[in-house]
């Protein structure tokens, strides 16, 4: 009788981890035009929107930036659609005016400074695969000047944060979204198969009755 007991419980030693490949997404809507020389941008937080520190080991990061390059009187294009030869003697004299929208781009989970001479409209994407760390990505000082004493700014594994930023030197820049999307390994554990558990349960049953009639 025990030994078909032990046979019945077996099954249940050998439920396994599993790991399953999820997608979080999270979008920052800014819907505006970026001011002259100023920076514009959003810090994700990823647990809200569903990421686990304690399940969830992040394999591959991808920040995408949606723009539109604002035309005006005083911006008609960039400098290489109109380099066509057409004014050899006076080449300013009425000829259209253009300005390149030059940007930096700002992120701890890529380069810190990323230059670009010139965003036109449409998508810039960042993206890179990752291994999870559990070290921070970015401490500073608690007190400015005090470098013994630091916290932690951006955490991307423990704590599901991630900066990202543009600065324009240009007005020309139209900002619609910045969107983050990451990829994760969720370790989950499954809960045993509830017929097998009914079936355990009524054989415990039965052989404890059997054992107080003999």
């Amino acid at each position: 009788m025990r030994q078909l007991l032990s046979l019945l419980l077996l099954p249940t030693l050998f439920i396994a981890i599993n790991a399953n490949a999820l997608l979080i997404t999270d979008t920052y809507v800014y819907e505006q035009k970026i001011p002259q020389n100023s920076w514009a941008g959003h810090v994700f937080e990823l647990i809200p929107a569903g990421y686990s520190p304690e399940t969830d080991s992040i394999t591959h990061i991808k920040l995408t930036y949606d723009f539109t390059e604002i035309w005006s009187p005083d911006n008609q294009g960039d400098e290489y659609q109109y380099d066509d030869g057409s004014y050899p003697e006076n080449p300013d004299e009425n000829s259209p005016q253009y300005q390149d929208e030059f940007v930096i781009f700002s992120s701890w989970m890529f380069i810190w400074r990323e230059v670009y001479g010139d965003i036109d409209t449409g998508l810039t994407v960042f993206e890179k695969d990752w291994t999870r760390n559990n070290s921070c990505q970015f401490a500073t000082a608690a007190v400015p000047g005090d470098d013994d004493t630091e916290y932690c700014v951006y955490n991307l594994d423990l704590a599901g944060t991630l900066n990202a930023y543009v600065y324009s030197a240009s007005a020309n820049l139209w900002l619609h979204s910045i969107k983050l999307e990451v990829e994760v390994d969720r370790v989950e554990v499954p809960e045993p198969n509830p017929i097998l558990l009914l079936g355990i349960g009524l054989f415990a049953i039965g052989f404890l009755r059997s054992r107080k009639r003999v």
